[in-house]
């Protein structure tokens, strides 16, 4: 993608965060009931993740503007690059745990091992890191799939929409992708994308429907 073309792809992603949210106000909180709610959160995935800044905490915040279960291991305090001191990323994401280990490479692998599946999230096709290789590596070892899609490319919300509507409830969908500040923007890029394509797969029934 050239520069022209990441430009014209930036200023069409950022007016969906505040479109997305509008939605997810009218659609799950003003226009359905408890019990709708509880079946939308009874189809596809919860989401995984381990809270870094960037790629994994926009995957956390869609699923909190989405009201989607997350969950994830965290380094043991609650480390990340913008929480340095315990409870850390805990006195947000509640429902985060913490391995025994300060390691983030402990973080990374249990989050692969403890999940149906991981999408790597990556800038473009020439974007390598020391993080992104665990990542798989640890996916290879414990056998499960793992997919890499480019946040910069128009084919990751589809790419990402697809992966979603082939997991349930019972499983957990992990994401994982560079820091903030190993790529400025991916959190504000893949939020963008992360709720675009939750919003879409589980919104389209959402409408309530009527009760005897």
């Amino acid at each position: 993608m050239s520069s022209i073309e990441r430009g014209r792809y930036n200023r069409r992603l950022a007016p969906l965060l505040g479109h997305a949210r509008t939605m997810i106000e009218v659609n799950f909180r003003s226009r359905i009931t408890h019990g709708q709610r509880i079946e939308l959160c009874a189809r596809g995935p919860r989401i995984r993740s381990g809270g870094q800044t960037g790629v994994d905490r926009a995957a956390l915040d869609a699923a909190v503007l989405m009201g989607r279960p997350y969950e994830g291991w965290c380094p043991k305090g609650g480390w990340a690059e913008d929480f340095l001191r315990p409870p850390g990323l805990l006195t947000i994401y509640p429902h985060l745990m913490e391995t025994p280990s300060e390691s983030p490479e402990q973080r990374t692998e249990w989050n692969v091992r403890d999940s149906a599946a991981t999408v790597v999230f990556v800038p473009d096709s020439k974007y390598c890191s020391a993080g992104t290789d665990f990542t798989i590596e640890c996916a290879k070892k414990h056998g499960k799939p793992y997919c890499i899609l480019h946040y910069l490319d128009r084919g990751a919300i589809i790419g990402l929409k697809n992966i979603i509507s082939q997991l349930g409830a019972a499983q957990s969908l992990n994401f994982a992708g560079p820091r903030e500040s190993e790529h400025l923007g991916a959190y504000d890029l893949c939020l963008a994308v992360f709720i675009e394509a939750l919003a879409s797969h589980f919104g389209k029934n959402s409408d309530p429907k009527p009760t005897n």
